[in-house]
């Protein structure tokens, strides 16, 4: 029973093997293929960890019929009028070019199973302690897709997800995760999350534990994360607009003298002082 058992998990690795070659090669149709049989022979043996991969390679591979113009770039401005889960017009476009190649290659997920897989696969990553870099890249695939079909709330379901998983990571790669994460969570119009990952971003560029710290760009993340604070260096607007937490935005406004000054721009950083002085004295103790 067991080598019988054995059988099939090479049979299924070697499979989802054979998806990767196929879509790294191009070939949608035959890795949609490989990528299916691999998933129904590795559950059938409980492989957990390839299982999960074979979920996100068929996962992938859809994405690429039903969105091959993709744009990863293109900020997604929340409307009050565009409900959870409703297309936008890029995305019906891009579904409507498709629909004649959906036909022709059996076995493509639906825009639903696409994140169902995901979230499926990063499920079955979280059971194993050394698969956290794998799941946090799912989880930031999964995010752009959900990005893509206008899910907002789902998006933002994957992209909390990172934020638990435990890595052991460099501070290049602990700025990297933040920027990325901040990105994301600007696309789906989460300002406030977007800026609190650029101060993280920021603060890691000056650590102490990071080799080269590099003050300018630390300065020009804070700089990125004042509209999310509520944040305006225009005195004027800011005492009209008269929003956001004072406490944080007088602690933000600190730091940011500090960036300028370690920068070597002193009249910079006598310029942010002023100005935290003429907006926020009666905040001040």
């Amino acid at each position: 029973m067991e080598s019988r058992n054995n059988k099939k998990r090479c049979t299924g690795r070697m499979t989802k093997h054979l998806g990767d070659l196929c879509i790294q090669s191009g070939l949608i149709a035959e890795s949609l293929a490989y990528y299916t049989q691999a998933a129904e022979t590795l559950k059938s043996v409980n492989d957990w960890l390839w299982l999960g991969a074979a979920y996100e390679g068929l996962s992938a591979a859809s994405a690429l019929v039903l969105y091959p113009d993709m744009q990863r770039n293109v900020p997604l401005h929340r409307n009050a009028s565009l409900q959870e889960g409703s297309p936008r017009k890029s995305s019906s476009a891009s579904q409507s070019a498709t629909l004649t190649s959906r036909k022709i290659m059996p076995n493509t997920l639906t825009a639903e199973d696409i994140l169902k897989r995901y979230r499926e696969a990063i499920i079955h990553y979280s059971k194993y302690q050394n698969a956290g870099i794998i799941e946090t890249e799912a989880c930031f695939k999964a995010a752009r897709i959900a990005v893509e079909q206008s899910h907002a709330l789902q998006a933002a379901s994957f992209l909390q997800n990172v934020v638990y998983i435990n890595l052991t990571l460099s501070e290049q790669e602990r700025i990297q995760r933040f920027e990325t994460l901040a990105d994301l969570y600007t696309q789906i119009g989460f300002a406030r999350k977007a800026a609190f990952c650029l101060r993280l971003a920021a603060t890691r560029y000056v650590s102490p534990q990071n080799p080269a710290p590099n003050w300018a760009r630390c300065y020009a993340l804070m700089l990125q994360s004042l509209p999310g604070h509520h944040l305006t260096l225009d005195p004027v607007e800011m005492r009209a607009a008269n929003q956001g937490w004072p406490a944080l935005q007088i602690q933000l406004l600190q730091e940011l003298v500090l960036a300028a000054r370690r920068t070597g721009h002193s009249a910079l950083a006598t310029r942010h002082m002023t100005f935290l002085l003429q907006t926020m004295w009666t905040h001040l103790r």
